[in-house]
């Protein structure tokens, strides 16, 4: 009779969720939003903001990206922005979106990275 593991190691076909440090997640979004994207926007490979947009981690820090007044703003959790800015996540659905949504959604098609 086969029973259900109750042992907290994931199955063999099961991955578990990487635990990182906050130092390697908020490097990985700066290096993002300050390398990757203006690169993207100076190539070519994505369209301008129409407006600028402010991405938010409660607790951490913001960046902003496009000129002038920010018109949207893109706020996650640690964990959730750094996944979600790097395609492992759907930040325009688990992200709190404030301000012009069309523009945050715009923006976070991008392509963001190469």
């Amino acid at each position: 009779m086969n029973t259900p593991s109750t042992s907290s190691t994931p199955a063999k076909h099961q991955l578990a969720d990487p635990v990182f440090a906050e130092d390697f997640l908020l490097d990985g979004i700066d290096e993002i939003l300050t390398m990757f994207t203006p690169r993207q926007l100076r190539l070519g490979r994505m369209p301008q903001p129409k407006g600028a947009v402010i991405f938010h981690v409660p607790g951490a820090r913001s960046w902003k990206l496009g000129q002038g007044v920010a018109e949207a703003s893109i706020a996650a959790p640690l964990h959730g922005m750094y996944l979600g800015l790097w395609g492992r996540s759907n930040l325009a659905e688990t992200a709190l979106i404030e301000g012009d949504k069309a523009l945050a959604v715009q923006v976070l098609q991008g392509p963001l990275t190469p």
